[in-house]
């Protein structure tokens, strides 16, 4: 990032010190050479440095000082707050887990956090992977699944844009407990999970926000377990279909393949279908190119046992 003069920018932010500039040979020996990188204070604690690969958390204040003073071995901004720096902010404020966070906190996390573009069928992450990132997905959607070794899928959530995955691992620092998979071309910004825990111990709102994420997964993987217990296949298919967003003509968007379904519902694909065939023959949907069209909710909703 260059300014109109030629001279290498330094991001400051809020007046909270977070800054990107290229290493000099004032900065501590610990980011020198890192090349790019953005480095997040709030006042004299060091938050957060991300650049290259680079994600550090904890440590005294290394470079800017409080209030965004700018340290030696920094060169002072020649500009303002960058327009990605605020997109990114307010993205963030749009999510359940952030959203009600000071602006100058959300302008910070965005500071420290990256973004990345994946095409459909990436592997974001693996159970028993690190939990060191919170993902908010910017655009496209994501499934969270758990695998078993002879190859068996099992969804457990799909995640579309604005939504957020990880928080289970930022909350307790543990591994991940699942898979992630991108459904379709996706952007996601990834947040390190040490910036979510301090700013949770600055900003009460956010921790209730995390443990209320959390507690709200719970409460679906308890309902899910259930149905898989005491449902038959044909009602957890019918409760699936009445979970999905739907058109005001009934049809069920964006589109899910049969064997998606199967995934979400614990089932094999051809079960699955002649489930869909029987709702067919009972006139309570339609079936058209993969596209389903919901024709008699209350009747669905009714075999489901809603």
């Amino acid at each position: 990032m260059a300014c109109a003069d030629g001279v290498e920018q330094v991001l400051e932010i809020s007046g909270r010190g977070a800054l990107e500039a290229t290493a000099d040979p004032g900065v501590p020996a610990v980011l020198a050479g890192v090349g790019r990188f953005t480095i997040v204070t709030v006042g004299n604690s060091f938050v957060a440095a991300a650049g290259d690969g680079l994600a550090v958390a904890g440590g005294p204040a290394a470079g800017p000082g409080p209030g965004g003073v700018v340290a030696a071995g920094w060169r002072r901004a020649c500009g303002g707050r960058t327009g990605m720096g605020t997109e990114v902010a307010d993205v963030l404020r749009g999510t359940d887990l952030l959203g009600a966070a000071p602006a100058a906190e959300l302008e910070a996390v965005a500071a420290a956090s990256r973004s990345r573009a994946f095409r459909r069928g990436q592997v974001l992450f693996s159970a028993g992977d690190p939990g060191d990132t919170v993902i908010v997905v910017l655009s496209g959607r994501v499934k969270v699944v758990v695998r078993s070794a002879d190859g068996g899928e099992l969804t457990l959530a799909v995640i579309g844009a604005g939504g957020v995955l990880g928080e289970v691992s930022a909350a307790d620092g543990g591994p991940r407990s699942a898979d992630a998979e991108t459904l379709e071309d996706c952007r996601l910004l990834f947040i390190p999970a040490g910036v979510v825990r301090g700013l949770c111990g600055r900003v009460p709102v956010v921790a209730q926000a995390l443990a209320v994420s959390v507690a709200a997964s719970l409460r679906r993987l308890t309902e899910a377990a259930s149905d898989l217990v005491f449902l038959d296949l044909p009602r957890r298919v019918a409760k699936v279909l009445l979970s999905q967003e739907r058109g005001a003509d009934g049809v069920i968007g964006p589109k899910m393949t049969q064997e998606q379904l199967a995934h979400q519902i614990g089932g094999a694909r051809q079960s699955v279908n002649a489930a869909l065939r029987g709702f067919e023959r009972r006139g309570w949907i339609q079936v058209r190119n993969q596209a389903v069209t919901v024709k008699q909710a209350a009747a669905l909703s009714q075999f489901a046992g809603h």
